[in-house]
């Protein structure tokens, strides 16, 4: 098995890896004995994805085949609920001790995708500047809820509302659907009144891969584009072909050791999805003529050289991205500030920095 490199890992960081493992082990069983679930296949399938990932570091690549790591699609249909079920209530575990910022409020909000959205608005908030946030979770997990903490810190820090839609995961509905409902969340937000330049996008993970496409979406239709955009630990590369893919997997919690970087990867393996089409894989698109972009990631994570790469492309291109980077901590570490991470604060306190700057909230 691929085992936790903790020396490469602050002390707080290790701390909530064991934290979200004793989470996660509770509510695995609390949903198999409620869904009559059968526990053994549960834990025969987490093993078999460790096992799978384990290769996957031997060998120095992520081809299924190569690596005999197709796990049958029935398979991850049946594991996709329970594993969004344990992603909110990790989050939910989290928000019970964080206290929101005086009287932040959410409110949920018809987008027309079918999907949830919401704002998040604090006393004082200017309605007309608006910090759009697409949550992460592998395009399988994830909603608004579980990103409060962070939204409402953006949206308390830079003094504007905060905008948080969902879409479509996997495996249930391939890209580009996913893309399709941020972009359509995007559209309504505009018709709604909030002018483009009034805009900033962000995301973390999947949400900042999201939060990219967007922005690749805006210029090839002629959508009025967003002032910035924040993307914290983006899969930029969707090919895995990174430098710091493999060396990096023993000190990535989330997409290294758990077994679920291997996952997200036979879901984007179903979905027959081309990792090289550059509407997918959007480091292989032309980058130039984007917003000014804030790129945060954490050196020890497996996307470590997606973000470097990702800067270093737009730069080329003619465009702004500013690099921000953290050593020891998590894959979208940023999401602990739930648990008064001092690393998240800091990085928090640099987000609503340049939300302020491009929105001049």
């Amino acid at each position: 098995m691929l085992r936790l490199d903790t020396t490469r890992l602050t002390p707080e960081t290790v701390r909530f890896a064991k934290q979200n493992t004793r989470v996660a082990i509770k509510t695995v069983l609390a949903y198999c004995i409620k869904h009559r679930v059968n526990l053994f296949k549960v834990i025969s399938l987490y093993n078999r994805l460790r096992k799978i990932s384990a290769r996957a570091y031997q060998m120095r690549t992520i081809d299924p085949v190569a690596i005999d790591g197709i796990i049958p699609l029935d398979a991850l249909h049946r594991f996709a609920p329970l594993s969004r079920h344990v992603a909110e209530k990790i989050a939910e575990e989290h928000q019970k001790r964080h206290a929101f910022p005086d009287g932040a409020r959410f409110e949920e909000v018809d987008v027309g995708t079918g999907r949830p959205a919401e704002w998040c608005t604090v006393p004082g908030s200017s309605t007309g500047k608006v910090f759009m946030y697409i949550h992460g979770g592998g395009w399988f997990t994830g909603s608004p809820r579980a990103s409060r903490a962070f939204t409402a810190a953006v949206a308390a820090g830079a003094n504007v509302r905060a905008f948080s839609p969902s879409y479509r995961f996997l495996p249930d509905h391939a890209h580009p659907a996913q893309i399709d409902d941020v972009t359509a969340a995007y559209k309504w937000l505009l018709a709604s009144g909030v002018a483009a330049r009034d805009v900033v996008v962000g995301g973390e993970s999947a949400g900042a891969h999201l939060a990219l496409l967007l922005l690749l979406r805006a210029k090839r239709e002629g959508i009025g584009p967003p002032a910035g955009a924040v993307l914290m630990s983006p899969p930029a590369d969707m090919t895995m072909s990174g430098p710091s893919i493999f060396p990096n997997m023993p000190s990535d919690p989330v997409l290294g050791t758990s077994g679920m970087g291997v996952l997200i990867q036979n879901l984007v393996f179903h979905a027959k999805t081309d990792p090289k089409d550059p509407g997918f894989s959007p480091i292989l698109a032309d980058l130039g003529g984007l917003p000014p972009m804030l790129v945060q990631v954490s050196s020890s994570e497996s996307l470590y050289s997606d973000a470097t790469r990702l800067v270093e492309k737009v730069k080329a291109s003619g465009g702004e991205a500013t690099l921000q980077e953290w050593g020891g901590v998590q894959h979208a570490f940023q999401m602990e500030i739930a648990r008064g991470s001092k690393a998240a604060a800091e990085a928090c306190a640099k987000v609503v920095e340049f939300v302020r700057q491009r929105l001049d909230a």
